[in-house]
């Protein structure tokens, strides 16, 4: 379902079929196509990173245009790697959309059935995970990192749409956008504990002298499916964004970088 494109000189990927059927949007992005200079070249969409509050204004503009949401109608959160997912509706349109400080605070996570709005998170090696039910028309969209990932972030935003009238788990699409990928994250000895104590043995890829690292992609959908949603609803990207220059990386850089976004959007 996820094809990557290129639209207005943005590259994305994106799930055409709902845009088409149900007219929901769902888009991840990447690093170029912008207007910021180096280091956060070139489609930099967070306020909170240091690059020009002018060049973020302009990349979110234009991805705006591009999405037929803007700026304006989107909400976005104040990141904190924890599990809080919030439901947002008319009241908070808005939020976040051109400031960072405005944004929905203390959360990973966001659910609407509201059209007209969009919703996401900004990652640069963290997974953004959107969930949509086409029948029920409710989005959801979340910011996992290996914490997010102990908490069970991604669930909470399950748990949070399943709360709406008519939406079951079984009939949600999940899709799981670029991340930093088993080949590069590489964690400590008790960060590995805790996942093989949480999951078990399979959430651990060991490596050479004594090294772990993580799978968050395969790590969420094993939580999503636990939680209901039918493994063949499940849709992942497959994009490291360590080894990807088209995309940030906050390890890859040493820090000192941009944010992609993960976008929902009921039109």
């Amino acid at each position: 379902m996820l094809e990557a494109v290129q639209r207005d000189g943005i590259d994305l990927i994106t799930v055409p079929e709902l845009e088409g059927d149900s007219g929901i949007t769902v888009a991840f992005t990447g690093r170029h196509g912008g207007k910021s200079r180096p280091p956060f070249e070139s489609l930099n969409l967070a306020y909170d990173v240091g690059d020009e509050r002018k060049a973020v204004t302009s990349n979110r503009l234009l991805f705006g245009n591009m999405m037929g949401i803007p700026p304006e109608d989107w909400v976005l959160c104040q990141q904190v790697h924890g599990s809080c997912v919030k439901r947002v509706g008319d009241l908070e349109k808005g939020r976040g959309g051109i400031d960072y400080w405005s944004a929905v605070p203390r959360s990973d996570g966001l659910v609407t059935d509201r059209a007209g709005m969009a919703i996401g998170i900004l990652t640069a090696d963290c997974l953004p995970i959107v969930l949509v039910c086409r029948s029920a028309r409710v989005i959801g969209a979340a910011h996992v990192g290996w914490r997010g990932a102990l908490f069970g972030v991604a669930v909470s935003a399950l748990g949070r749409l399943l709360e709406y009238p008519d939406c079951r788990a079984e009939e949600m699409l999940a899709f799981l956008g670029p991340s930093i990928g088993p080949c590069c994250l590489q964690v400590g000895k008790e960060v590995a504990c805790e996942f093989r104590r949480s999951i078990g043995e399979e959430a651990v890829i060991e490596g050479d002298e004594g090294t772990s690292r993580l799978d968050l992609p395969a790590i969420c959908r094993y939580q999503l499916v636990e939680a209901g949603i039918r493994r063949k609803n499940i849709f992942s990207a497959g994009v490291c964004t360590q080894c990807d220059e088209r995309y940030f990386s906050y390890r890859g850089s040493g820090g000192n970088t941009g944010r992609q976004a993960g976008m929902a959007a009921l039109l």
